[in-house]
């Protein structure tokens, strides 16, 4: 979700379409496509081909524990990472929010099953409205097509029996939380 959310802030506004130069643009997907996609992959490639989990779905919080530690620090080394550039703030305070609603998914995990697809499309609404809200860019687009995703992920979510519907809500919550809050207190 954080790469869809990268994809939509370069191309939909033209301020941080121009702002930001191509290579720049190129050095930031690498980083959010190898912290956030490649590495947790092949995390979870090494823990299912040790045993350690049954499946790529991880359906217990014993088999997630530690998959979603170490992407959790991956994301804290990708927000490293993004730091080192020089970026609008909005950039390293998204990575920074994925960053903790993972965090708060790795705790809750440990006593509790949650939704990290309803924690990645929560966060993403939240993000798209502080930037619709506060840098006055048209997101209404976005934000429709973010919700009916929401719906498709929870819809999918609970027929394929993997959590129930509170496991959902608290993820969406989370993950909505975690990006709006980051942003809106960074930037007012």
């Amino acid at each position: 979700m954080l790469l869809y959310g990268l994809i939509i802030l370069f191309h939909y506004d033209a301020y941080f379409e121009f702002i930001i130069s191509s290579d720049i643009k190129a050095v930031v997907f690498k980083i959010i496509i190898a912290t956030t996609i490649i590495f947790p992959a092949l995390t979870a490639t090494v823990y299912k081909l040790s045993g350690t989990i049954q499946s790529y779905n991880m359906n217990t919080r014993q088999e997630r524990r530690f998959p979603f530690l170490i992407t959790a620090i991956f994301y804290m080394f990708g927000y490293y990472l993004l730091r080192r550039l020089t970026l609008p703030t909005i950039f390293y305070k998204i990575m920074l929010g994925a960053t903790l609603s993972v965090t708060i998914a790795v705790m809750i995990n440990l006593f509790w099953k949650i939704s990290i697809h309803s924690i990645g499309i929560g966060g993403t609404i939240g993000a798209l409205l502080v930037i619709s809200q506060i840098l006055f860019v048209d997101m209404r687009i976005p934000i429709i097509i973010a919700i009916i995703i929401a719906g498709i992920i929870s819809s999918s979510r609970l027929l394929l029996e993997e959590h129930i519907p509170s496991q959902i809500y608290i993820g969406l919550f989370i993950g909505f939380v975690c990006e709006f809050g980051m942003l809106w207190a960074t930037l007012i």
